[in-house]
């Protein structure tokens, strides 16, 4: 695997965990207040999020796409309870 490719998937994968504690954090807030919002923001192909808020982006750049989750996903399965 080339460096490039394995940039790529760092930064994917450190894109994942960012957008994941945020979520968490979010719907926590939001599973409080009993309210939904969704997110928007300009997704670059190396991983960065640029203009990030609760309306889309009107214009991202040429290299970039707009992305967007919601502030509450679905429920979860109950996880197994303690021993």
């Amino acid at each position: 695997m080339s460096s490039t490719a394995k940039s790529i998937r760092m930064a994917v994968a450190a894109l994942a965990v960012a957008v994941a504690a945020a979520a968490g954090v979010v719907a926590v807030q939001a599973g409080a207040a009993g309210t939904t919002t969704t997110y928007y923001a300009c997704l670059t192909t190396t991983g960065t999020l640029n203009h990030v808020g609760t309306t889309a982006p009107t214009t991202c750049a040429t290299t970039s796409r707009v992305i967007s989750w919601n502030s509450v996903g679905p429920r979860g399965l109950a996880g197994a309870p303690w021993s």
